[in-house]
């Protein structure tokens, strides 16, 4: 019989339709996934109704009328799944506490994995009291609240084929702090020749003569396209200078698996076991002009067995086996 398992999870870029896709092909589980959007949205039936839910539901039971229509439709959706042994919940903070509530008196395996950091999300501390088995991708707050350490993946069968150079270094982020670093980093490589694409994506009004402004999302599917297409992958950390980010992000790994050399401002990957100065540079603003030698030299292929390390199967079987022997 098959091992049946509910998967919550965050499906930004369709990771959350990939990781379900990944446990089912790979692994055999049957998968009911409960996306954090997975109900239709409540609409107050009359003025009384937004009135009962603002101003008695919410202040005494912290929760609004839709909110506890919406946990009452999830949770008939879990007892139609009827029989399952595992709950895996990643981003667990985009879940209702109710409906965590409601799984964990069902006495099942309980498990929880982060994959940003909580000096980034603090609030994703408050979910930790409802799972058995926790990991996170950041080691150091791994170890400072009892959690395994798991580091991020990239989908192998997302990889794609190399279609010639278009650009010697290549990132995209969202309009945050790293903003600074980013174009600081851009315009070193414009004033010096370094071909390049940086796309920040932002509904604000930026503008920057060095990198590529957008409002709109960008597939994966696309990302990976400028991967192809691309000598070398941009990672600007968070925080990276004060450290409190631990763990490397997705970008990192997505680079491993497509074998592309890696710019980056974390001075922890020198940790992980697939560090080469070869193919990872690590950038401060005293060595940008070291940047043009690294990028001459070609890629260095590394043993096949740190490729197979960090990719989803291996990944997401870590997590599952790890359910069943770490507290």
């Amino acid at each position: 019989m098959k091992m049946r398992m509910i998967l919550m999870c965050s499906n930004i870029h369709k990771y959350g339709e990939k990781i379900k896709k990944v446990i089912e092909d790979k692994l055999g589980y049957e998968v009911y996934y409960i996306p954090p959007n997975s109900t239709d949205k409540y609409e107050y039936k009359n003025l009384f109704e937004k009135l009962l839910s603002n101003l008695i539901l919410r202040p005494f039971l912290d929760k609004s009328l839709k909110e506890i229509r919406r946990d009452k439709d999830i949770i008939n959706k879990i007892k139609g799944f009827e029989k399952f042994e595992l709950v895996l919940a990643i981003f667990a903070d985009y879940h209702s506490k109710g409906v965590l509530e409601y799984l964990q008196q069902q006495n099942k395996i309980m498990y929880c994995h982060f994959w940003d950091s909580f000096s980034y999300l603090p609030k994703q501390t408050e979910y930790l009291k409802y799972f058995q088995y926790k990991s996170s991708f950041d080691p150091k707050e791994a170890k400072e609240y009892g959690m395994k350490f798991i580091p991020n993946f990239y989908f192998e069968d997302d990889v794609v084929q190399e279609q010639g150079f278009e650009y010697d270094a290549f990132t995209i982020l969202r309009y945050d702090e790293r903003f600074p670093q980013a174009e600081k980093l851009a315009k070193y490589f414009h004033e010096f020749g370094i071909k390049y694409l940086f796309i920040v994506i932002t509904k604000e009004n930026i503008k920057s003569d060095y990198i590529d402004i957008r409002n709109e999302e960008i597939t994966l599917a696309r990302v990976y396209d400028y991967y192809s297409k691309s000598r070398c992958i941009v990672e600007i950390g968070h925080n990276a200078e004060e450290e409190k980010q631990g763990g490397l992000t997705f970008r990192a790994l997505e680079a491993l698996g497509n074998k592309k050399k890696i710019i980056t401002n974390y001075k922890f990957i020198k940790d992980y076991d697939f560090y080469d100065k070869e193919n990872i540079y690590i950038f401060g603003d005293n060595n940008l002009d070291k940047i043009d030698d690294f990028l001459l030299l070609p890629y260095k292929n590394l043993d096949d067995k740190l490729y197979e390390k960090y990719n989803s199967e291996s990944w997401i079987k870590e997590i599952l086996q790890s359910g069943q022997t770490h507290c």
